[in-house]
């Protein structure tokens, strides 16, 4: 098997050929983006996961480093 070189949609598809133009894969889709969704948040969960034990900012020092207290 080539290596997947083109993604094209047809009628509500995703199509991965490969550098023959033969087609590997086709994928709804709806299910495709709905694994793209699924991959975002477990990378999101991933650095949750790394970073709770980072410290924190109270929000009262956040908005005076943003200067969001000030009138605009």
């Amino acid at each position: 098997m080539g290596e997947a070189r083109s993604a094209i949609t047809q009628l509500g598809h995703l199509v991965r050929k490969d550098e023959h133009g033969d087609k590997i894969v086709e994928v709804p889709l709806r299910d495709y983006e709905e694994m793209l969704e699924r991959i975002e948040d477990a990378e999101d969960l991933a650095i949750i996961n790394e970073r709770q034990d980072d410290p924190t900012i109270p929000w009262e020092d956040m908005k005076k480093r943003l200067k969001m207290n000030e009138p605009a």
